[in-house]
């Protein structure tokens, strides 16, 4: 592996950037619909990046110059999205070990059962607790945090993926129109961050499963927990 920046391979033809679009265009609908509104500028500027390569033509001298500015753009782009996602993860880790700290052993602190079906996950099961009555207020906000935390820990969770992906999608696109191919040293360098590499959001996940299992269980009295996406 390595040197692929300096491989040479044949150009495509002038009309075959028209051939993909529709499947380029498909990924873009997938990036936007996909992504968290709030960071919605810190994902891979993916419909930017294939305006960069629309640029190129075929045995152009000028393309030396589109090419730096399409690696400019996607390196910056890829360089932002793990620095954003670092900051978030230690955010949410942070925001986790506060709240493990309240809710941990609730068999201590549920004050009474709720009736509630077999199978109940977390979110669909926190309205029901009423302050004094199922747990203390302090527990009832507490509670509503963790499912806002979960949440977020999923966004980021695609927010990783997402961006992997696009980087994979717009590299693709990009060597099937440069006689230059960049996809095995990019996907390599993309590869290794730790937006892609780091395991402590699995273990924030993987954690606050844990104690959202325990938190059900002890609430209804089942063991019972859907922990799937809700739409």
């Amino acid at each position: 592996r390595g040197g692929g920046s300096g491989r040479v391979k044949k150009t495509g033809s002038p009309g075959s950037f028209g051939t993909t679009q529709k499947q380029a265009m498909l990924f873009g609908v997938k990036l936007r619909s996909g992504s968290h509104p709030p960071w919605v500028s810190k994902y891979v500027p993916y419909e930017l990046l294939k305006q960069t390569i629309s640029q190129l033509e075929p045995n152009c001298e000028e393309n030396a110059a589109i090419e730096g500015i399409f690696l400019t753009q996607l390196l910056s782009a890829v360089h932002q999205v793990n620095n954003f996602y670092l900051s978030k993860e230690q955010e949410l880790s942070t925001r986790l070990e506060a709240l493990t700290a309240l809710l941990h052993s609730p068999r201590q602190w549920v004050l009474s059962h709720i009736e509630a079906h077999d199978s109940v996950s977390l979110p669909s099961l926190v309205p029901l607790f009423e302050a004094g009555v199922h747990a203390a207020k302090d527990k009832v906000d507490a509670l509503g945090e963790f499912v806002r935390l979960c949440e977020d820990i999923d966004h980021l969770r695609k927010y990783s993926v997402l961006n992997y992906l696009a980087a994979a999608k717009i590299v693709k696109k990009h060597d099937k129109h440069s006689s230059i191919s960049l996809r095995e040293s990019v996907m390599k360098f993309v590869g290794s961050l730790p937006f892609y590499q780091s395991r402590l959001l699995a273990s924030s996940f993987t954690h606050a499963q844990c104690i959202a299992s325990e938190i059900v269980a002890s609430a209804v009295g089942s063991a019972g927990l859907d922990l799937s996406p809700e739409d």
